[in-house]
């Protein structure tokens, strides 16, 4: 019910319906948590969530344990409507939420059915009051709620810059030859040894998350920075490398350095260009 009124609710706004997303209530009943009612979970490893909104494109949290003050208050306050009017100068003070500062259920039992009152959440507050304020109000009285949207994931375009260095590096490291790096993609770019390294017997990929320029004399250029990389190998010299992008949303937007290095077991090891990687949705 109260999902279905929250999507009511926002569907009646052309900006929101638009968005062709799902909608769920921040509120817990007897059943289920707002936790799980809105698949916001901060505990399990790893998934610490992704950056929540308001309507107007203030940021509110910059995950889920933010969200539920477990990592600190809010950013913003939650006091927009879903049309983008300020809640309070409507008059909307507390919100129903049935829930506990974690998202629990919150529901004083012992009372008849007539009787039985419910918790709430106090609209304009960025600390655990917004949803807990420890007091309950009569289940009969009226009083908005507050909804979440699905993950929305904004587009956004790949790139792949090459950067020869100075002195400059051989631009021999092309980008990727059947896909860019693209979350849920593997991207495959290659080392041209038409002119560079024409004898190589191995060819790596160096991965950093920041760039450098040091001069290496004959090895080249270093371009990417070592203090936290991965090396990947290509199959075989001048074929493309196969590096897989999680299909994890949180990656879009990451930017990488990455530099080609070819050997020959003769002539040793060669520095070639960098490219300078941003992931995208395509």
């Amino acid at each position: 019910d109260y999902n279905a009124f929250v999507t009511t609710d926002a569907n009646n706004v052309e900006d929101l319906r638009s968005m062709n997303t799902t909608w769920s209530a921040i509120a817990s009943s007897e059943a289920v948590s707002a936790l799980d009612n809105t698949g916001t979970h901060y505990s399990a490893a790893g998934a610490t969530g992704v950056p929540i909104y308001r309507v107007d494109g203030v940021r509110v949290a910059n995950d889920y344990g933010q969200l539920w003050n477990a990592t600190g208050n809010h950013l913003a306050p939650i006091d927009l409507t879903g049309s983008g009017q300020n809640a309070l100068a409507l008059g909307y003070f507390e919100a129903w939420t049935g829930t506990t500062p974690d998202g629990g259920f919150y529901f004083p039992l012992g009372k008849p059915t007539s009787q039985r009152e419910s918790g709430i959440g106090l609209v304009g507050a960025t600390d655990r009051f917004w949803n807990f304020a420890n007091e309950r109000r009569w289940q009969f009285e009226t009083r908005p709620l507050y909804a979440i949207s699905a993950i929305i994931t904004v587009p956004l375009q790949s790139a792949e810059v090459v950067r020869l260095g100075t002195p400059p590096n051989p631009q021999a490291f092309l980008p990727g030859v059947t896909s860019p790096p693209i979350v849920g993609q593997t991207w495959d770019p290659r080392i041209d040894h038409t002119s560079f390294v024409p004898g190589a017997t191995a060819d790596f990929a160096l991965l950093s998350g920041s760039s450098t320029n040091v001069p290496l004399g004959p090895l080249g250029t270093l371009l990417c920075d070592l203090t936290a990389h991965v090396v990947v190998q290509s199959p075989t010299t001048g074929q493309p490398f196969a590096v897989p992008i999680p299909n994890d949303q949180q990656l879009v937007g990451a930017s990488l350095c990455v530099q080609g290095l070819s050997i020959d077991t003769s002539a040793g090891p060669h520095l070639a260009n960098a490219l300078d990687i941003t992931i995208g949705t395509f």
